[in-house]
This record gives structure tokens, sequence and C-alpha cells, in this order.
């Protein structure tokens, strides 16, 4: 007979997740965190790849 307590979810590794930066229906599963997650990764990408004005806007 197997023990019930190696069933538990507890006894099993974290899973990690790379956040895309599209966005996905996992994160949206997540709730709040997957929320959270996901606008880290976009304002990390965007600190690094700023937008660029578009051609009918004033250069400041």
């Amino acid at each position: 007979m197997s023990d019930p307590s190696n069933n538990k979810a507890e006894n099993l590794p974290p899973k990690t997740y790379e956040v895309p930066l599209e966005g996905s229906l996992g994160l949206l599963a997540l709730g709040a965190e997957g929320l959270l997650q996901w606008r880290k990764k976009r304002a990390e990408w965007l600190s690094q790849n700023p937008p660029k004005p578009l051609p009918d806007e004033p250069k400041s």
C-alpha cells in the first residue's frame, strides 16, 4: 500500500513559470498574483525598450 502523505501537493517541488510579455490565460487563472507578475515583466521590458514617438508627435 502506498503512503498517502506522498500524494500531497506540499511534497512537490515548486513549479516555475516564465511570464510572457504578451500575457496568457494561465496568468489570468492565477488572479491578482498573475496580474502583478505580468505588470512587473512589462515594466522591466518597457524600461529597457522605451516606446518610440509616433511620426506626427513633436519630439521633445
